[in-house]
């Protein structure tokens, strides 16, 4: 294998399939121009460009028959790989769409071209960025290794200090964080309604039910699923609270919901004042900077540890970057694996941490980041100390269904749910039926 560029890019596209086998330019008696697929959007690669040829400039430089074409992701990429048409780079969720990927034969394992790069050390990478893309078939940090994220940072949340002083309430810190308990008080006393509309939300999450429940449920050490993935249980008492969680907060207008909608996703709102507490990591701090209606001081903009089960414990966090795999039908493997590395250990990432978007997965890129706003250094260096120091958790993930068809169910019940459809019993009892008819199906194939 060549030696690899320093740069990185990302291939976007969401299907098993075929790779019609990018040229590098050792391939001979081959002028045909080649195309590798991926699933990334522009805007994901490098954080300063949108156009392909710039973002690959580095790249096509040593694969001259090659280019980069952006395909659809999200709802269409199943049915590409049910169609056997796959990308050549799929970008993955780990903790959501890893077990699926691994347990179908999706992806390959990459650890033998790892072993051949140049650009990856793994005593440069973030541990937890190896972990949440190694997976054995059931837990996360073990077997092979299928991909690395794009960036990331750990799990956080912006709080506005200015609207927590006013209510007498203290902004958490890496020592001492808030309690899930603690957060929903929070975004009650925070929220400020107008009749039956909601002016200012308390708190804005645009996690799946499935996400926060299994959340909150894996820092006690459970989980809705058995050990072994074959069944689900929402009577469970701690399940049931966790669900009652979510529902409590969406029906009474504490974060956003069909119910009470927001107008985008915390984003755009929470530095316009119209949202105390934003949980998002580091990433939303670039969006903060660029919104033109910005009226919250940067002051007052704080990023925090997310929340724990138990009032005493200290931060930790919920791992589950974006990153991205390699479909295991590309014709080219070593090809596609160059184009992947560049993406995820070159150029992009050293530029994406310039610009202060995420944290990158190499040690080092972090260590000499160019960030020129001082507001977004300081959120860096914060994420920096969290990524250190933080203890890490992986939300576990039925690898006998698609995280999205889960999601899909709950989405199916809770929406009517808050309109008074269905009792909150009858609600859980149909999503139970529902998802366990799924991993039955799953398990069976």
């Amino acid at each position: 294998m060549k030696k690899r560029l320093i740069g990185t890019v990302l291939c976007a596209a969401v299907v098993v399939g075929a790779l019609s086998g990018c040229g590098s330019k050792d391939t001979a008696n081959d002028n045909e121009k080649k195309t590798i697929r991926i699933t990334y959007s522009a805007g994901e690669l490098d954080g300063e460009s949108k156009d392909l040829n710039v973002i690959f400039a580095d790249f096509y430089k040593d694969h001259p028959n090659c280019e980069v074409v952006l395909e659809e992701g999200g709802s269409a990429l199943m049915a590409k790989i049910a169609a056997n048409d796959a990308p050549d780079i799929i970008r993955t969720n780990s903790i959501l769409d890893l077990p699926t990927y691994v347990n179908k034969n999706i992806i390959m394992p990459l650890d033998d071209m790892l072993k051949k790069s140049d650009l990856y050390d793994e005593k440069d990478i973030f541990p937890v960025c190896i972990d949440c893309f190694k997976y054995d078939g059931k837990d996360f940090g073990k077997g092979k290794i299928y991909g690395l994220p794009k960036d990331w940072g750990p799990s956080s949340m912006w709080v506005n200090k200015s609207m927590l002083d006013a209510k007498g309430l203290r902004v958490p810190t890496y020592d001492a964080p808030i309690t899930f308990d603690e957060l929903a008080d929070y975004a009650k006393k925070l929220t400020v309604k107008e009749g039956n509309k909601v002016k200012v939300f308390g708190y804005s999450n645009i996690e799946s039910p499935n996400v926060t429940v299994e959340t909150m449920l894996n820092l006690i050490g459970k989980s809705m699923y058995s050990d072994d993935f074959s069944k689900i249980n929402l009577k469970d008492e701690d399940v049931r609270k966790a669900f009652k969680y979510v529902y409590d907060m969406k029906v009474n207008g504490y974060t956003q919901s069909p119910l009470y909608p927001m107008g985008g996703n915390g984003n755009s709102e929470f530095p316009q004042g119209l949202c105390a507490i934003n949980n998002f990591g580091l990433y939303s701090g670039s969006t903060y900077v660029k919104n033109p209606d910005r009226s919250v001081d940067y002051d007052d903009m704080i990023l925090c540890p997310t929340p724990v089960m138990e009032e005493g414990q200290g931060a930790k966090y919920t791992a589950g970057p974006v990153g991205a795999t390699i479909s295991a039908n590309t014709k080219d493997p070593e090809l596609t694996f160059d184009c992947w590395e560049f993406i995820h250990l070159g150029i992009p990432a050293q530029k994406r941490a310039n610009a202060g978007f995420n944290l990158p997965i190499k040690k080092s890129l972090a260590e000499n980041a160019d960030i020129k706003n001082e507001f977004q250094k300081r959120n860096f260096d914060t994420t920096v100390k969290y990524a250190e120091n933080g203890e890490y958790t992986f939300v576990r993930s039925n690898p006998y269904v698609a995280a999205n068809a889960v999601e899909s169910i709950m989405e199916k019940y809770f929406t009517p749910l808050l309109y008074g459809q269905y009792t909150f019993d009858e609600a859980m009892k149909l999503m139970e039926n529902e998802i366990q008819l799924l991993i039955d199906e799953g398990m069976a194939h």
